[in-house]
This record gives structure tokens, sequence and C-alpha cells, in this order.
């Protein structure tokens, strides 16, 4: 049998470039931001519907670096969102489902609630992540995935502000 050898040619199509991924990093960042803007501008019920239709993916990048001012990876290990399933959510711009919006709304809650009762959110984004010997020597944080905890939170945060003892 005869060897037939075969020579590759380099290919005369230039390689696209992609955007930095700061550049899209930034970008889904933005998106997120009006997002936010428009949730906590909303009203209650506004904001239960919007949760129903499920709430852009991107939402998720402001509240982790803007308000609570940790990682992304971390926001997602304490909500018990999967981070592989929301980044692929972020980059398509798709929406969450209904359970993982309420997550969010949760953690934003929360959040707000904190806010008042510190006023500081420097303070309030490190008592998101130190255990409390009040919420079982676990950070608040990690327990917002569920609504148990989260009644848990605000329980405590209603504590905290007008100064009720255990």
């Amino acid at each position: 049998m005869k060897q037939v050898s075969v020579k590759l040619r380099r290919s005369p199509v230039k390689k696209v470039r992609h955007p930095s991924t700061s550049y899209r990093q930034r970008n889904y960042s933005l998106q997120g931001e009006r997002e936010l803007a428009q949730l906590l501008a909303m009203g209650a019920i506004c904001q239960a519907r919007h949760v129903r239709t499920g709430m852009k993916a991107a939402v998720l990048v402001p509240i982790a670096h803007i308000l609570l001012k940790i990682p992304l990876k971390e926001l997602l290990n304490g909500l018990c969102l999967s981070r592989g399933d929301v980044q692929r959510k972020i980059h398509t711009g798709a929406r969450l489902s209904v359970s993982e919006s309420a997550r969010v709304v949760r953690a934003l809650m929360v959040f707000e609630q904190a806010a008042d009762v510190f006023d500081n959110n420097g303070f309030v984004a490190t008592w998101f992540l130190r255990t409390n010997v009040e919420l079982g020597e676990t950070r608040p944080l990690d327990i917002l995935n569920t609504r148990l905890g989260f009644e848990r939170v605000r329980d405590l945060l209603s504590r905290l502000e007008f100064g009720i003892t255990v």
C-alpha cells in the first residue's frame, strides 16, 4: 500500500478576537446594576411579580460586588446557587428561576434591614460573613437560602434594633 502524506497548511482566516473578560464583566455588571436599581425602586407587590417572572441573573454581580462587597462565588455559595449554572445564565442573559429569584430577594431584604440597624454598609457586609452565636455559629449569609433561616436572621436584626435580649 502506498502511504499518502498530507501537508497541513495554515488557514488564511484570521482568528476573531473576543472582547476581554474584564470588558464583558463590566457589561454584565452594568446590566445587573440597572436591574438592581429597578428592583429596589419597586414596591412589594411589583417585586413579587418580578420574582415570579424570574429576575435577570446579571443582578447577582452588583449585589455581590457593590452591596455586599464580597466575591460572587461567596454569595452563590451562601444562597446555595449553582456557580456554573448562574454564570451561564449571566453570560447568556437568561433569567433566574423563581426559587433562585426568591433567595436573592430575601438576601436583599435582609441587607436593607441590616443597613437600617447598623447605619454602615461596610459593617453590614462584614456582619453577613461573620459567624453569629445567635444563629448557631453560622454566618447570616449561609442560612438565607431557606425561609426559616431568613426569618431567624430578620428576627435577630429586629432584636438588635430594639435592644431586646434573648
